[in-house]
């Protein structure tokens, strides 16, 4: 008798429907048995999505930093064996989780001064600097593997995205997706990392990072005839640059590219910030 295939989807559901009914913790046996299958199945989309939800989970119900550190060294361990778009998803939402964990601690984090133990392995003894920096890192990898992930339509990881259709048009692949994660990181690290906010060279670093991100994005959807992409790219790559949102200079840059393509849809948004 053949052995009955296991349904992820239906697991799932169950696992939403008792989140939203507020038992959020109560579901962590049910992720956990579907990561353990997944594991089995070889199935990385499942195994990654079991992954984010243990995380989840551990960060919102755990008060204990063992927990949290096995869900760390959970993903260390599936980037190690991951390869191609797997690591690269992987890689970010670590980040993020680094990134989460230092904003959750960081009266504590921010009063350590730098040891051994402090630039080891073990993050929950990390100072601000070398969170920073991980984040950095991981956000950084994930997009290194650039034409895989350009190839690969966004809509293949439903699961990532939270529901606005808008900017699946906008954000069409698991490049600009995880593309601008990274970005989202290094426009706003200072408001969490202090000490950052005095080092000049490493805040002109960031921005020459997230404008080269910006300038790959709008090349990739100009040659790929996606002018919506491309123009919301532009845009952002014009607010990233200017210092002066009302100086004539960023108003002529705008109106210029409100002309490139004056069919598309979104030339209205640049409009509406050329009116306002």
């Amino acid at each position: 008798m053949a052995q009955k295939k296991f349904d992820y989807n239906s697991k799932w559901k169950e696992i939403e429907k008792q989140e939203q009914d507020g038992l959020l913790k109560s579901v962590l046996p049910a992720v956990n048995s579907i990561y353990a299958q997944a594991k089995k199945d070889k199935n990385s989309q499942e195994i990654i999505r079991a992954l984010l939800y243990q995380s989840k989970i551990a960060i919102a119900t755990s008060d204990d930093d063992d927990t949290e550190l096995q869900i760390v060294e959970n993903f260390q361990k599936e980037i190690s064996e991951a390869k191609g778009m797997e690591k690269s998803v992987l890689q970010s939402m670590l980040a993020e989780l680094y990134f989460n964990y230092y904003r959750e601690n960081q009266w504590k984090i921010n009063q350590r001064t730098e040891t051994s133990e402090s630039t080891g392995d073990d993050f929950r003894f990390w100072t601000e600097n070398i969170f920073q920096q991980k984040s950095a890192e991981l956000y950084l990898q994930s997009i290194e593997n650039q034409k895989e992930l350009q190839n690969e339509p966004i809509g293949n990881w439903d699961y990532l995205l939270t529901k606005v259709e808008e900017s699946r048009s906008l954000r069409p692949t698991l490049y600009d997706f995880l593309a601008h994660r990274a970005i989202q990181f290094f426009q706003t690290e200072n408001n969490y990392y202090y000490r950052g906010n005095y080092d000049a060279k490493s805040n002109e670093e960031k921005k020459e990072k997230v404008w080269q991100i910006l300038k790959n994005l709008s090349a990739f959807h100009l040659q790929k005839n996606n002018p919506d992409a491309y123009l919301y790219n532009q845009f952002e790559l014009l607010k990233a640059e200017t210092n002066d949102r009302f100086s004539d200079e960023y108003l002529n840059e705008l109106t210029a590219l409100s002309k490139k393509f004056p069919t598309a849809e979104y030339t209205a948004y640049i409009l509406f910030e050329i009116a306002n």
